[in-house]
Order: C-alpha cells, then sequence, then structure tokens
C-alpha cells in the first residue's frame, strides 16, 4: 500500500522460486503488511515476511497458523508460528476424511503406478495378513502423499490461471 508499484517480474520469479522448492505459504492472522517504511510523507506497507512449508511439513503439522504481531520496535511485525501437529478440537481423535481410499483416476497417472510398484517390490514376499496389511498401509500413506502435492499443485496452477484472466 503506497509507493511506487513493483516490477511483474520480481513477483514472477519469487513465484517460481517457491514452485521451484515445492513450497506453500502457511495461512496468516493479522495485519495483510509485515513492514512500513515510517515515513510521514510518502508511507508504504508491505507484506515482506511470510513463513512458507512444504508438503513434508504440513504432513506433520497440518494445522499450522501464522499471527502477524504489533510492530513495537521494528519496521516489521513479528510473526508467531503455531505449529501444533493436531487440531486442539480433534487431539486424540481421528479427523474426517483421513482414512484411504484409492481413486481410480490415479490409475491413468505414472507417478501412481510408480508409487504401487515401489510399494509392493519393498522388502520380502507376503507370508502373513500382519505383513498384507503393512505393505498395504504404507502403500496407502506413499499415494495419499502423493496425492496431497498433486491437489496442491494443480490449486495453484488453477490459482495462476485465473490471475491471468
Amino acid at each position: 500500500m503506497g509507493g511506487p508499484p513493483k516490477p511483474g517480474y520480481l513477483i514472477k520469479n519469487f513465484r517460481k522460486a517457491l514452485d521451484a522448492c515445492k513450497l506453500w505459504e502457511i495461512v496468516f492472522e493479522g495485519s495483510d503488511y509485515t513492514w512500513c517504511n515510517g515515513r510521514k510523507n510518502n508511507l508504504i506497507f508491505e507484506r515482506l515476511d511470510r513463513v512458507c512449508g512444504n508438503s513434508n511439513w504440513f504432513d506433520m503439522f497440518p494445522f499450522a497458523q501464522v499471527s502477524h504481531l504489533e510492530r513495537t520496535n521494528s519496521d516489521h511485525c513479528p510473526l508467531l508460528l503455531t505449529a501444533s501437529g493436531s487440531s486442539p478440537m480433534t487431539t486424540n481423535k481421528i479427523r474426517w476424511g483421513t482414512q484411504f481410499h484409492f481413486e481410480s483416476a490415479w490409475a491413468d497417472d505414472e507417478d501412481c503406478t510408480r508409487i504401487v510398484n515401489s510399494a509392493w517390490q519393498h522388502n520380502n514376499p507376503i507370508m502373513t495378513t500382519r505383513e498384507l496389511k503393512d505393505k498395504l498401509g504404507r502403500c496407502g500413506e506413499a499415494l495419499q502423499k502423493w496425492n496431497r502435492v498433486k491437489w496442491k499443485e494443480m490449486t495453484k496452477q488453477l490459482n495462476e490461471y485465473a490471475d491471468k484472466i
């Protein structure tokens, strides 16, 4: 807010860097701006500070939030990351929708085939029902993780497409 507009290539390069590192921004609350130049004339507010994570991090901390706190002794506001492993509302409970199910649309994706082959070629042949359960569990976890990444990538692409329209 305020000041000259930023060159488009800077924003584009920042987004490319996040994409290349497979990083997504964590949901925040508080002021939209994390920096202020503090000048009475030509006052500028910008959002310079962000907290990002990759899919593995989001798997470990699915309810993470960032709070933009009040600026006191700096031109930047402090960021407070709350990264508990589970929601206070769902502690010791199974979250709705976490049960694995195979999507038939995945069958056409080469990555899905590779994940399933990798899971089933891992270790020795199955000799007990417990080993079958464990192998199915590992395969399901790998497919769910892959699906979350694909879903986030697809959402990001849709948002980028919507921004161009």
